[in-house]
Protein backbone atom coordinates (compact mmCIF):
# COMPACT_ATOMS: atom_id res chain seq x y z
CA UNK A 1 0.00 0.00 0.00
CA UNK A 2 2.93 1.96 0.09
CA UNK A 3 2.08 3.74 -3.45
CA UNK A 4 -1.21 4.86 -1.78
CA UNK A 5 0.39 5.99 1.34
CA UNK A 6 -0.08 9.90 0.57
CA UNK A 7 -3.66 9.45 -1.12
CA UNK A 8 -5.55 8.22 1.96
CA UNK A 9 -5.21 11.45 3.49
CA UNK A 10 -8.24 12.57 1.52
CA UNK A 11 -10.21 9.60 2.96
CA UNK A 12 -12.73 10.96 5.37
CA UNK A 13 -11.10 9.00 8.15
CA UNK A 14 -7.42 8.39 7.44
CA UNK A 15 -6.81 4.32 7.74
CA UNK A 16 -3.31 5.29 8.82
CA UNK A 17 -4.08 6.18 11.95
CA UNK A 18 -2.81 3.61 14.45
CA UNK A 19 -6.83 3.25 16.25
CA UNK A 20 -9.64 5.00 14.39
CA UNK A 21 -11.64 5.23 17.68
CA UNK A 22 -9.47 6.87 19.38
CA UNK A 23 -8.43 9.22 16.68
CA UNK A 24 -11.93 9.57 14.92
CA UNK A 25 -14.29 10.13 18.09
CA UNK A 26 -17.46 10.89 15.94
CA UNK A 27 -17.08 6.38 15.19
CA UNK A 28 -18.13 5.87 18.31
CA UNK A 29 -21.79 5.25 17.35
CA UNK A 30 -20.28 2.49 14.53
CA UNK A 31 -17.89 0.67 17.50
CA UNK A 32 -21.09 0.61 19.87
CA UNK A 33 -23.02 -1.63 17.27
CA UNK A 34 -21.11 -4.72 18.59
CA UNK A 35 -17.92 -5.63 19.96
CA UNK A 36 -16.44 -6.95 17.17
CA UNK A 37 -16.77 -3.77 15.70
CA UNK A 38 -12.70 -3.47 16.38
CA UNK A 39 -10.35 -0.89 14.81
CA UNK A 40 -9.51 -3.43 12.09
CA UNK A 41 -12.96 -3.71 10.82
CA UNK A 42 -12.80 0.05 10.79
CA UNK A 43 -10.10 0.84 9.06
CA UNK A 44 -11.29 -1.82 6.06
CA UNK A 45 -14.43 -0.05 5.92
CA UNK A 46 -12.75 3.20 5.46
CA UNK A 47 -10.20 1.61 2.65
CA UNK A 48 -13.16 0.11 0.84
CA UNK A 49 -16.65 2.15 1.13
CA UNK A 50 -14.87 5.70 1.31
CA UNK A 51 -15.12 6.95 -2.22
CA UNK A 52 -11.94 8.95 -1.48
CA UNK A 53 -10.01 6.08 -0.60
CA UNK A 54 -6.75 5.59 -3.27
CA UNK A 55 -8.08 1.73 -3.27
CA UNK A 56 -11.44 2.68 -4.14
CA UNK A 57 -10.19 5.50 -6.43
CA UNK A 58 -7.20 2.93 -8.31
CA UNK A 59 -9.02 -0.52 -8.07
CA UNK A 60 -12.24 -0.61 -10.03
CA UNK A 61 -12.74 -4.27 -9.58
CA UNK A 62 -15.07 -4.59 -6.00
CA UNK A 63 -13.11 -8.07 -5.22
CA UNK A 64 -9.96 -6.38 -5.58
CA UNK A 65 -10.96 -3.60 -3.30
CA UNK A 66 -12.03 -5.90 -0.86
CA UNK A 67 -8.90 -7.54 -1.18
CA UNK A 68 -6.38 -4.86 -0.80
CA UNK A 69 -8.58 -3.34 1.75
CA UNK A 70 -8.83 -6.45 4.18
CA UNK A 71 -4.57 -6.76 3.33
CA UNK A 72 -4.67 -2.52 4.02
CA UNK A 73 -6.57 -3.52 7.64
CA UNK A 74 -4.71 -6.10 8.56
CA UNK A 75 -6.66 -9.05 7.77
CA UNK A 76 -4.50 -12.30 7.00
CA UNK A 77 -6.75 -14.75 4.25
CA UNK A 78 -5.45 -17.59 5.79
CA UNK A 79 -6.59 -17.32 9.70
CA UNK A 80 -9.29 -14.70 9.39
CA UNK A 81 -12.76 -15.09 8.09
CA UNK A 82 -12.84 -12.66 5.10
CA UNK A 83 -15.46 -14.10 3.29
CA UNK A 84 -17.48 -12.79 6.01
CA UNK A 85 -16.06 -9.42 6.00
CA UNK A 86 -16.71 -9.74 1.97
CA UNK A 87 -19.92 -10.27 1.99
CA UNK A 88 -20.97 -8.54 4.89
CA UNK A 89 -22.14 -11.87 5.72
CA UNK A 90 -22.97 -10.84 9.56
CA UNK A 91 -25.20 -8.24 10.86
CA UNK A 92 -22.74 -6.30 12.89
CA UNK A 93 -20.60 -5.81 9.94
CA UNK A 94 -23.78 -4.92 7.36
CA UNK A 95 -24.71 -2.06 10.09
CA UNK A 96 -21.49 -0.76 10.27
CA UNK A 97 -21.40 0.04 6.69
CA UNK A 98 -24.47 1.04 6.55
CA UNK A 99 -24.02 3.78 9.44
CA UNK A 100 -20.53 4.50 7.75
CA UNK A 101 -22.16 5.15 4.36
CA UNK A 102 -25.64 7.20 5.83
CA UNK A 103 -24.16 8.94 8.35
CA UNK A 104 -20.42 10.10 7.21
CA UNK A 105 -20.07 9.69 3.17
CA UNK A 106 -23.14 11.46 2.78
CA UNK A 107 -23.32 10.82 -0.97
CA UNK A 108 -26.37 9.38 -2.37
CA UNK A 109 -24.61 8.45 -5.66
CA UNK A 110 -21.72 6.55 -4.04
CA UNK A 111 -24.11 4.77 -2.04
CA UNK A 112 -25.87 3.70 -5.12
CA UNK A 113 -22.53 2.74 -6.53
CA UNK A 114 -22.03 1.16 -3.93
CA UNK A 115 -25.47 -1.02 -3.89
CA UNK A 116 -25.35 -1.68 -7.58
CA UNK A 117 -21.79 -3.42 -7.70
CA UNK A 118 -23.50 -5.32 -4.75
CA UNK A 119 -26.03 -6.24 -6.85
CA UNK A 120 -24.49 -6.59 -9.74
CA UNK A 121 -22.23 -9.24 -8.06
CA UNK A 122 -24.99 -11.36 -6.48
CA UNK A 123 -26.77 -11.68 -10.02
CA UNK A 124 -23.40 -12.80 -11.60
CA UNK A 125 -23.23 -15.37 -8.56
CA UNK A 126 -26.97 -16.58 -9.44
CA UNK A 127 -26.18 -16.94 -13.21
CA UNK A 128 -23.17 -18.72 -13.17
CA UNK A 129 -25.02 -21.75 -10.90
CA UNK A 130 -25.55 -24.44 -13.44
CA UNK A 131 -29.19 -25.34 -14.34
CA UNK A 132 -28.87 -28.95 -13.27
CA UNK A 133 -31.82 -30.86 -14.36
CA UNK A 134 -33.41 -33.33 -11.28
CA UNK A 135 -35.66 -35.78 -10.92
CA UNK A 136 -37.80 -32.95 -9.06
CA UNK A 137 -37.41 -30.28 -12.37
CA UNK A 138 -39.09 -30.85 -15.81
CA UNK A 139 -38.34 -28.84 -18.68
CA UNK A 140 -40.75 -25.78 -17.69
CA UNK A 141 -39.25 -25.71 -14.46
CA UNK A 142 -35.76 -25.84 -16.74
CA UNK A 143 -36.93 -23.55 -19.21
CA UNK A 144 -38.54 -20.56 -16.37
CA UNK A 145 -34.77 -20.77 -14.78
CA UNK A 146 -33.10 -20.13 -18.31
CA UNK A 147 -35.46 -17.28 -18.74
CA UNK A 148 -34.81 -15.64 -15.05
CA UNK A 149 -30.92 -15.93 -16.10
CA UNK A 150 -31.55 -13.99 -19.35
CA UNK A 151 -33.75 -11.42 -17.22
CA UNK A 152 -30.64 -11.42 -14.35
CA UNK A 153 -27.98 -11.09 -17.73
CA UNK A 154 -29.88 -7.98 -18.98
CA UNK A 155 -30.55 -6.21 -15.59
CA UNK A 156 -26.50 -6.59 -15.27
CA UNK A 157 -26.31 -4.86 -18.33
CA UNK A 158 -28.01 -2.31 -17.50
CA UNK A 159 -26.64 -2.42 -14.10
CA UNK A 160 -23.27 -1.37 -15.95
CA UNK A 161 -24.72 1.56 -17.82
CA UNK A 162 -26.22 3.05 -14.41
CA UNK A 163 -22.60 2.87 -12.71
CA UNK A 164 -21.16 4.45 -15.78
CA UNK A 165 -23.44 7.19 -15.38
CA UNK A 166 -22.87 7.51 -11.51
CA UNK A 167 -18.97 6.92 -11.83
CA UNK A 168 -18.99 10.13 -14.05
CA UNK A 169 -21.27 11.66 -11.66
CA UNK A 170 -19.05 10.96 -8.98
CA UNK A 171 -15.73 11.72 -10.39
CA UNK A 172 -16.07 13.77 -13.29
CA UNK A 173 -14.95 13.30 -16.79
CA UNK A 174 -11.44 12.75 -15.31
CA UNK A 175 -10.55 10.57 -18.49
CA UNK A 176 -7.98 8.47 -16.02
CA UNK A 177 -10.51 7.62 -13.15
CA UNK A 178 -13.48 7.40 -16.29
CA UNK A 179 -10.79 4.97 -18.07
CA UNK A 180 -10.43 2.66 -14.85
CA UNK A 181 -14.19 3.18 -13.69
CA UNK A 182 -15.35 1.92 -17.20
CA UNK A 183 -18.05 -1.18 -17.19
CA UNK A 184 -19.85 -1.61 -20.38
CA UNK A 185 -17.80 -2.99 -23.63
CA UNK A 186 -19.39 0.61 -25.11
CA UNK A 187 -17.66 3.09 -22.49
CA UNK A 188 -14.31 1.30 -22.83
CA UNK A 189 -14.49 0.73 -26.53
CA UNK A 190 -15.36 4.98 -26.51
CA UNK A 191 -12.15 5.47 -23.52
CA UNK A 192 -9.76 3.14 -25.89
CA UNK A 193 -10.54 5.38 -29.55
CA UNK A 194 -10.39 8.78 -27.47
CA UNK A 195 -6.93 7.74 -26.20
CA UNK A 196 -5.73 6.76 -29.75
CA UNK A 197 -6.46 10.27 -30.65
Amino acid sequence: MVQFDKEFEKCLFDPRVVDMFVSYQSLSDIQKIDSRVDNKLMKYISCVYDYKSPIVIHNRDLKVRKRLGAEFAGYNEDKDDVETIYGLGEDYILQAVDIFLKDFVHNRTWNLIVCNESLFYEYSKRILEPISPSEKKNDKDIIAAMIAKTTLTENMASICDRLDIDYKKLYGEDIIQLSSFATSPYSIAYERSKMRK
